[in-house]
């Protein structure tokens, strides 16, 4: 499922301008817009032209990988799904879902809910959304980055009190003189 869900958003990513993607990245608008709206796609076809054949492999094995480590936690999944139920229905709505989920239309519904996030149908407004999206980053971030300039800067090495400097250096196992450099 997650290789119909990401093949078609990688592929709208590297058909956007590489301007949109600077823009979104932070860089200023009218700095991003005087570069030429070549995209990731041309650009990679001169730098790599096995690039397109390097995604799908990578989409390609690595979601079945992932599909397989995230198996190993299907129980916790659905433990964590019949918490999330039950903390939103109660006792005689979830008796009426459950009737509803022993139907034969509940049954199909059930069996391929998950699945619509990859149709075809949906797959394609999420495409059709991405370069708006990619528009609207950067006054997204920066509204991100307003916010976290109200936050105190991050202590450096030197700020810490004697305690704080032996609980890092403990934590990542470095004496002092390999944390300062």
């Amino acid at each position: 499922m997650m290789q119909k869900i990401m093949a078609p958003m990688m592929d709208s990513f590297t058909k956007m301008p590489i301007r949109d993607l600077l823009k979104a990245g932070g860089i200023e608008a009218d700095k991003a817009d005087a570069l030429n709206p070549a995209t990731i796609e041309e650009i990679m076809a001169i730098l790599d032209p096995n690039f397109r054949k390097r995604m799908d492999v990578m989409l390609n094995t690595m979601m079945p990988a992932l599909g397989q480590f995230m198996g190993r936690f299907e129980p916790d999944m659905r433990e964590g799904m019949a918490e999330a139920f039950a903390s939103r229905y109660n006792a005689a709505e979830l008796g009426e879902i459950s009737a509803f989920m022993k139907t034969p239309t509940g049954a199909k519904f059930g069996s391929g809910f998950m699945e619509l996030a990859a149709d075809p149908h949906y797959i394609g407004k999420v495409q059709a959304m991405m370069p708006e999206m990619m528009r609207a980053m950067p006054e997204i971030l920066q509204k991100s980055v307003t916010e976290m300039g109200t936050l105190p800067k991050p202590r450096t090495y030197k700020d810490l009190t004697p305690a704080e400097r032996q609980r890092l250096e403990a934590l990542i196992g470095l004496d002092s003189k390999k944390v300062t450099q």
